[in-house]
């Protein structure tokens, strides 16, 4: 059984998602060459995946510890041109200072606040998952897991439905044998 529309509505300028699509892998590819090779060694980390709004990466130990140390007082003046600010405007150098002398940095509620405004910046990255491992299968299907947690990615398949766990992506990853997905309650609009 096939489902499709009838009439496609197509009005979206075609030049506007191209120039978004096209801004987005060249903010991925800078962060590559522009803030991971520049800041850490090539033997610090190790990229699994990448998509154009995400990153996927394996480093060596913490990403802070495998800071090339002549570039770590650039690094953190620089975080916030990367990351979303843990800090407001005016506790930015309190919080340079404290990154370099190796301290926690605590957020004041002002730098909370920005830290919130900010999650919502185009351009900026944020950890979205931190764990001890990942198994990519291919663009937007992967599990990463560790600490406790997990994390699944399976675009186009209903999550509530398919409980895909790690060793469903482990054994499809070693014998090359798809897993199979339901999808349930499809319906056209008219």
């Amino acid at each position: 059984m096939q489902l499709s529309k009838s009439k496609i509505n197509l009005n979206t300028p075609i030049v506007l998602g191209f120039t978004i699509l096209q801004t987005a892998k060249l903010r991925m590819l800078s962060f590559y060459f522009d803030f991971m090779k520049y800041y850490f060694h090539d033997d610090s980390f190790a990229y699994v995946a990448m998509d154009t709004d995400s990153a996927y990466f394996a480093t060596s130990d913490t990403l802070e510890k495998c800071i090339i140390p002549t570039k770590r007082l650039e690094f953190y003046m620089n975080y916030d041109k990367w990351f979303v600010p843990p800090f407001c405007s005016k506790h930015k150098s309190d919080f340079v200072q404290c990154k370099i002398n190796d301290r926690n940095w605590n957020m004041d509620i002002c730098c909370k606040d920005a830290f919130h405004f900010h999650k919502r910046t185009p351009g900026l990255y944020k950890v979205e998952f931190q764990g001890t491992g990942i198994i990519a299968l291919n663009a937007k299907t992967y599990h990463c897991f560790g600490n406790g947690n997990s994390k699944t990615s399976c675009k186009g398949v209903m999550k509530h439905i398919n409980d895909y766990q790690k060793q469903e992506f482990m054994s499809t990853l070693l014998s090359k044998h798809p897993i199979y997905g339901v999808n349930r309650h499809y319906y056209d609009e008219k």
